[in-house]
């Protein structure tokens, strides 16, 4: 917000205005704490220095806060702002257990690939052996030590044995976790449009406008990232979930849900 902005609203804002000045100051220490620098009080002490309002400009703010009316609506506005407080921990919780969750997709495609390439390794060894009684004791070994990460027996007619790698051994552990992230994903968006309904008309503060752009930001790349590891995965099981990209993720926010998100902080 500009500093002529504020001057005028300070000067020749109504008082609702100057409400929804005061609680934007508010939201920022909420979720812009860095923007705020400490300073020394002279009487000794430090305290906090908002970038937006002074302490005299809130004190002013404050002390025009007098008819009934205007009591109500400020009063209003900071229930709203206890609930939001209440709940985007829970958006944020939800977009770091899905980035630990892409994380492990991700690692388990890198090993999956790593496992391709290390089974390659075995077999070409395999036929570095000169008899095949030493080469079948190595091969039994070997399909011993790989079964961890998905080595089975692999042979082609008119062929020795080799390993492979199972690729549902892959599928099925990656096909949990993406039903998981779609679900963390499902609750995110849920918030994520739950907030913007309130904040289009409820609770018109910035500082929480753009906090959740940003949320959502983080959910779409998150997304994103991992789509593009899953959806390359020849083979994939049909009927294994698949990861939903954000604009694929339905939510239905009702009046009643709005209505009760709302009195959830009384």
């Amino acid at each position: 917000m500009k500093k002529t902005d504020i001057e005028r609203i300070l000067k020749q804002g109504s008082v609702r205005q100057k409400i929804k000045l005061y609680m934007t100051d508010t939201a920022l220490f909420n979720v812009e704490l860095n923007t705020f620098s400490i300073e020394a009080k002279e009487e000794g002490g430090l305290r906090l220095k908002s970038p937006l309002l002074t302490d005299k400009e809130k004190d002013l703010l404050w002390s025009s806060i007098k008819e009934p009316k205007d009591i109500e609506y400020y009063e209003n506005m900071r229930k709203l702002n206890q609930v939001f407080i209440m709940f985007k921990d829970k958006l944020s919780i939800a977009n770091s257990n899905l980035l630990a969750i892409y994380m492990v997709i991700e690692t388990a495609h890198t090993e999956y690939s790593t496992n391709q390439v290390n089974s390659e390794i075995i077999n070409d060894l395999l036929e570095l052996y000169p008899d095949k009684k030493t080469r079948a004791e190595a091969y039994k070994i070997a399909l011993e030590k790989t079964k961890g990460w998905g080595g089975k027996k692999y042979r082609k007619k008119g062929y020795p044995t080799y390993i492979e790698v199972d690729e549902n051994f892959y599928f099925n552990t990656v096909g949990k976790y993406i039903s998981t992230a779609n679900k963390v994903a499902k609750d995110a968006k849920d918030y994520i449009v739950m907030f913007k309904r309130i904040l289009a008309k409820d609770l018109p503060l910035q500082p929480y406008k753009d906090w959740v752009k940003k949320q959502e930001e983080r959910l779409i790349d998150t997304l994103r990232s991992g789509y593009e590891i899953t959806s390359g995965m020849d083979g994939y099981p049909t009927n294994n979930p698949k990861l939903l990209q954000y604009e694929e993720i339905g939510v239905n926010i009702t009046q009643e849900d709005i209505d009760d998100f709302k009195n959830s902080g009384l």
